[in-house]
């Protein structure tokens, strides 16, 4: 058994929106396509970008059913730039192929031990994003402001948008000011980068696709928040 143990990593959790309906509204090889070319196509493109760097430098990717991890081997600067570069860019592909993700980054302990081609992941970093994503109420990622509390590229961060404060929505009905990806300014400012104009139209239309169900409120008060973030932060860059 191979293990690693890092004292202090950071870590993503993506969970995908509307995984059951996804499961259960498609027939098996169409659902086969969405995670082969949708979801796990543009993940393997960043991965194997990852491949030619030295290992304390690598952002690590791990798919498991309706999830994506990925995590760092340091706490960085440049890491922690990495994985919120590679975040946005995960949460805007999967978007725009009508797969919406939420998510969350932290900072803390991990081990992840690999045995027999078995990927096992455990650790306080990972149990707390995924706890910090389960209970927002729409697609988008939070970061942990521990994550950058001494980071000497905190202000290059803001500066060139890759992160954003906003009243993020929780499921209990509260609205929190937190540090967040801004995948809208991304998108917007560098539109030949993808496949598809991120528009509020758009978005609704991506949390239907693939015989997604979009008539219960619970899912309307996702859409709705995810449009009004993309609607704030829209305002922000006209006013720039």
């Amino acid at each position: 058994m191979e293990t690693l143990n890092h004292q202090e990593v950071f870590v993503c959790f993506l969970d995908v929106l509307g995984f059951k309906d996804l499961i259960e509204n498609n027939d098996h090889v169409t659902l086969d396509r969405i995670f082969d070319s949708k979801i796990m196509g543009f993940v393997n493109i960043l991965a194997g970008q990852e491949m030619n760097r030295s290992e304390k430098d690598t952002i690590n990717f791990l798919s498991v059913s309706d999830s994506i991890i990925l995590w760092s081997n340091n706490t960085s600067d440049n890491s922690l730039f990495r994985i919120i570069n590679h975040t946005k860019s995960i949460l805007i592909s999967c978007l725009q192929h009508g797969v919406p993700l939420r998510g969350a980054i932290s900072r803390g302990p991990l081990s992840v031990k690999k045995q027999n081609g078995q990927t096992i992941i455990i650790g306080k970093a990972l149990t707390k994003a995924y706890s910090t994503e389960s209970k927002q109420n729409w697609s988008g990622c939070i970061i942990d402001r521990d994550c950058l509390a001494e980071n000497s590229r905190r202000e290059y961060l803001f500066k060139k948008r890759f992160i954003y404060e906003y009243q993020v929505p929780y499921k209990s009905g509260r609205v929190t000011d937190e540090i967040v990806i801004d995948w809208v300014s991304s998108s917007l400012n560098n539109q030949e980068l993808y496949d598809n104009d991120i528009t509020e139209e758009f978005i609704r239309d991506s949390f239907g696709r693939h015989n997604k169900k979009t008539n219960d409120w619970s899912i309307k008060t996702k859409v709705d928040n995810t449009v009004e973030f993309y609607r704030k932060v829209t305002e922000d860059l006209q006013k720039a």
